[in-house]
């Protein structure tokens, strides 16, 4: 069983134009645990809108949320200037459609997969154990 966040998650920061980490659409996720051996897998997702009273409320929460994964980060400061712009991007696309606020929405996937019995051996194998000399 496990919960990973999904391709639709941070959708308003994409818009404002910040780069944000990749994240997979559940039915890829799925076919992912096929892939590598996994039965019967079973999906669902929900969607949270998490909603702040202002951007610096926002931003303060992301901040919070952990590190920069993404290789292409910035290597230095950020000046003045370039947060003075990405609190004007974040205002105009995050902002909430009855203009109450500003949101960000995240895409929880569910998901849970059977792991199969071991296979054994095919006819006329046997497995090869290694075992240490007693001295």
């Amino acid at each position: 069983m496990f919960s990973a966040l999904g391709v639709d998650s941070l959708r308003e920061l994409r818009a404002a134009g910040a780069s944000t980490m990749t994240f997979q659409d559940m039915h890829d996720i799925g076919d992912a645990l096929l892939a590598v051996g996994f039965a019967e897998p079973v999906m669902d997702m929900e969607t949270l809108n998490l909603g702040y009273r202002s951007t610096e409320a926002l931003v303060a929460d992301l901040r919070a949320l952990g590190g920069n994964a993404l290789r292409a980060r910035r290597a230095g400061l950020a000046g003045r200037r370039w947060l003075r712009q990405a609190h004007s991007a974040l205002h105009e696309h995050c902002r909430k459609p009855a203009g109450d606020g500003h949101g960000l929405t995240f895409e929880v996937v569910y998901g849970h997969a059977w792991a199969p019995k071991p296979r054994g051996m095919p006819q006329g194998y046997a497995p090869v154990r290694f075992v240490p000399r007693a001295r």
